[in-house]
């Protein structure tokens, strides 16, 4: 059975940013293009973090109350990060679940489940991003499962 790779369905040309890029065009970005985060990479294309619409509700909350429940769990010092961040290289995470273009969409679907994200980088040799994981790209294989009646896509495991 030939299992659909994480490659067939990706989205190859995601949109990023750099960590100087200002946090008021990334919520312009996420906004404009309906997705949850975007990848910040380097100028050579290594994926260094990631920055998501949650981070952005957290910084709101904590701009507005230093003692709000999302940052209890936090130091002094990462909530004044966060609610100072001025950049996506300021608050990105860069602690970051990546999947390879080989893995089975299965694969990547257990991971982003397990670690509760929403989008998953692509990545190949060096942390280079070649591409995004996002909800329509699973739509997509999902109606390609169907479209096959689940034989050989590896979706039925």
């Amino acid at each position: 059975m030939r299992h659909l790779q994480v490659r067939e369905i990706m989205n190859a040309r995601p949109i990023t940013v750099t960590p100087a890029t200002s946090l008021h065009d990334v919520i312009d970005i996420l906004v404009d293009r309906g997705i949850g985060c975007v990848p910040v990479v380097s100028p050579w294309g290594q994926l260094v973090g990631m920055v998501t619409g949650g981070q952005l509700l957290s910084k709101r909350e904590l701009q507005r109350d230093p003692a709000s429940r999302p940052a209890m769990h936090l130091t002094y010092r990462a909530r004044r990060a966060m609610a100072t961040a001025e950049t996506a290289g300021e608050l990105m995470s860069m602690d970051l679940v990546t999947v390879p273009p080989g893995a089975t969409v299965p694969e990547a679907v257990q991971l982003m489940e397990q670690h509760k994200v929403d989008c998953m980088p692509v990545t190949g040799e060096g942390r280079k991003l070649l591409g995004a994981i996002y909800p329509p790209d699973l739509l997509r294989a999902a109606f390609l499962f169907l479209e096959l009646g689940g034989a050989g896509t590896g979706l039925d495991a």
